[in-house]
């Protein structure tokens, strides 16, 4: 099922709606919409995991749906996915590597669904994680998603709190439905011509080399400005996001607990960032000495990045 784009929408970088003040849109519920998943990737070093994330895909219990999977840099990989997918993919292909928010809006450039879902190529969606997502456009949301759940290389390292598992993409985690300002890129879906109308992801944002992450907290601020909703969070529309060793070193996680609080600076997230870092500070008393050490650690990092940004 196709459907048309916005008319003059382009899904290729920042919107110029950013500081736009117009009223809300209003968009009727949509009804059985065809969803096209978009997975990226651009390493051979996770090809691996990627191949579980697009069978995750083929084994949706929602049948309308279509899988594009953007490519970066390297032609044999474009050719083994299109092979291992069957027949069954969209792949689009850029030698250039463009980075991933360039890449997920390559994808949605190309897919023909009324709802675009965004996964990560180290990710496995559950078998009804576009079922659940589809339910909540058709109760009438304009986006929606769900926690990822971290898939640990053995067990949850000491000096990674609940509270930091977006260090390595893991959350929100919330036990009802409610409305949220973002879910994480890896479990992230939005109504097209809602996609389409604010211009995709800021292409500055997103990981390629240094830049900075948060693609996903740009694009659903801009959302919320425009169209006065955040996202739908549906607690069982889970998907597990793997883990891998070298995540895990410290330094690694710091730089990201850094580069994270430079976003929030940039999209001007402020009282929120404030907040979040005064909130961890307080709770510090009540963590065993060993977490409030890594918090303690994470925070200023985070406190770092927000400053300099």
């Amino acid at each position: 099922m196709s459907r048309a784009r916005a008319p003059g929408a382009t899904a290729s970088g920042a919107s110029a709606n950013r500081s736009a003040s117009a009223p809300a849109d209003v968009l009727a519920p949509l009804s059985e919409p065809s969803v096209s998943v978009v997975v990226t990737t651009h390493a051979w070093d996770r090809y691996g995991a990627f191949r579980d994330a697009i069978r995750s895909v083929q084994r949706q219990t929602y049948g309308d749906t279509e899988l594009v999977c953007p490519i970066d840099a390297d032609a044999d990989m474009a050719d083994a996915t299109r092979a291992i997918a069957d027949g069954g993919v969209t792949v689009e292909y850029d030698p250039d590597g463009t980075g991933l928010s360039a890449a997920r809006n390559r994808g949605a450039r190309a897919a023909s669904g009324d709802v675009y879902a965004f996964l990560d190529d180290d990710c496995v969606a559950s078998e009804t994680w576009v079922e659940t997502l589809v339910a909540a456009f058709e109760d009438g949301a304009i986006a929606a998603g769900g926690p990822a759940v971290p898939d640990w290389p053995a067990e949850r390292p000491w000096y990674v709190p609940r509270e930091w598992d977006w260090l390595v993409g893991g959350g929100p985690y919330h036990d009802r439905e409610c409305e949220v300002r973002n879910t994480y890129g890896c479990n992230l879906s939005v109504r097209a011509d809602v996609f389409d109308a604010l211009g995709g992801f800021d292409e500055s944002f997103g990981k390629t080399g240094d830049l900075e992450q948060a693609e996903e907290t740009e694009f659903c601020t801009r959302m919320r400005e425009r169209y006065g909703e955040g996202v739908r969070y549906r607690p069982t529309a889970s998907v597990r996001h793997r883990v891998f060793t070298e995540q895990l070193r410290v330094g690694h996680l710091l730089r990201r607990a850094y580069a994270q609080g430079r976003a929030k600076r940039r999209i001007g997230l402020d009282d929120e960032e404030t907040g979040f870092l005064r909130e961890t500070l307080v709770n510090l008393a009540r963590q065993p000495p060993h977490r409030s050490a890594a918090t303690l650690a994470f925070t200023a990092a985070t406190g770092a990045g927000y400053l300099f940004g």
